[in-house]
């Protein structure tokens, strides 16, 4: 049986969700991800912030995560806003070239 290596904590705060992510997102972890920010933005959630602080490692699955989450936020008018990407993150962001398509709280 696979497992996945991402604790997923909820936080409701006034007007939005903030999930606080400690562990890997990966090819095992990113359904459990994906399913979650789906699932706020069917809910109507307007402000989804992802702390990414405690994320391990980001493969490209994670990755592709972060961009449908960005593009289905976009088309929803909402807004996602990772926050504090750990060293690990931000190294994949900036090699992929993807930075620019976020917003980032440091």
């Amino acid at each position: 049986m696979l497992t996945t290596d991402l604790v997923i904590e909820k936080v409701a705060e006034l007007g939005g969700m903030t999930l606080s992510l400690d562990g890997d997102i990966d090819s095992y972890s990113f359904v459990q991800l994906q399913q979650e920010i789906h699932a706020l933005l069917e809910r109507g959630v307007k402000l989804i912030r992802l702390d990414l602080s405690g994320v391990r490692c980001l493969t490209s699955s994670g990755a592709g995560v972060l961009i449908n989450a960005a593009g289905k936020a976009d088309s929803r008018e909402a807004t996602l806003i990772l926050v504090r990407p750990s060293r690990s993150v931000r190294d994949v962001l900036d090699i992929l070239g993807l930075a620019p398509l976020f917003w980032i709280e440091k």
